[in-house]
């Protein structure tokens, strides 16, 4: 694989969740495995195809019911024998719910996450 491209790290979680996702006046539910997340998108795992929208409504709740409610754009997906993969990049997001993801990384993340901010320090 090549050099990582993103100018903010992403977070390999592999934890189950579930989308709710808005659209057409009504609300739709998709168990999912979240692979990675940061504040600017994630990839999700799912075994159903999620409608095919320019912009996503959605929630999504992690484990112990951590959730955060975003506006997303599915940038790329890959059909898999057993499901399909996709890449979001989250377009709009209060910072409140930013913070949420923060909150989540910082719980369940931590050692990672001071690492990460003295990695450059020596």
């Amino acid at each position: 694989m090549g050099k990582e491209q993103r100018d903010l790290k992403r977070w390999d979680i592999n934890f189950p969740a579930r989308i709710r996702l808005r659209y057409k006046n009504s609300v739709k539910n998709f168990e999912c495995i979240i692979k990675n997340i940061n504040f600017k998108g994630f990839h999700a795992f799912l075994k159903k195809e999620l409608p095919e929208l320019e912009i996503l409504k959605l929630t999504v709740t992690l484990p112990n019911n951590d959730s955060f409610s975003a506006k997303a754009k599915v940038i790329w997906k890959k059909v898999l024998p057993d499901g399909i993969l996709y890449g979001f990049n989250i377009v709009a997001m209060k910072d409140s719910q930013r913070s949420l993801i923060y909150q989540f990384i910082n719980k369940n993340y931590y050692s990672d996450l001071v690492k990460l901010w003295w990695k450059d320090i020596k």
